[in-house]
């Protein structure tokens, strides 16, 4: 009889929601429940206890096998959760990716940047007085160190975020 309503319950679910609903979690909830209908007592011809056997054995089943065959056909994605207070960001390989091609781009427009103020000659600037002219060379010297320092850390940057989705792409 145990067989026959298991083979009914296993019939109802088809393989592919059967292979997704397959783990240890539900294997020990469907284990707890089958025990708490055991524990009700005997009503009727023994309803009760039918379901309670059948899900009893299917939990078992469920809980001896952890891994679903699903899971062993995909590879896992692996991703980490980075925290900024209460905003909290997944990372997945493609994502570092997207970043590493930003950071690479952002790279070159501060490098452009850089060159273009260098190519400035400091024999154009023209000011009214001495002190307006030492700010702008002063002005001038800031933002090159600037834009120069942002492009190799936009390079560094990239570097470090393809190394990263490197390290998060799934292992096959």
């Amino acid at each position: 009889m145990e067989n026959q309503c298991l083979d009914a319950f296993l019939r109802v679910c088809s393989k592919a929601y059967f292979n997704v609903l397959a783990g240890l979690a539900l294997g020990k909830r469907l284990v707890s429940a089958g025990q708490r209908f055991q524990s009700m007592g005997q009503y009727g011809q023994g309803e009760l206890q039918k379901i309670a056997k059948v899900m009893i054995t299917t939990g078992r089943l469920l809980s001896a096998s952890s891994v679903s065959p699903t899971a062993e056909e995909q590879p896992k994605v692996e991703t980490k959760m980075l925290k900024f207070g209460e905003l909290q960001v997944e990372l997945t390989s493609d994502k570092a990716n997207i970043g590493a091609v930003i950071a690479f781009g952002f790279g070159i427009l501060s490098w452009q940047l850089a060159q273009g103020i260098e190519s400035t000659p400091e024999s154009a600037l023209q000011y009214a007085n001495e002190n307006a002219l030492l700010l702008a060379k002063s002005l001038r010297g800031t933002l090159l160190a600037l834009c120069y320092s942002a492009s190799i850390l936009s390079g560094f940057t990239a570097v470090g975020l393809v190394l990263l989705g490197r390290q998060l792409k799934p292992k096959e």
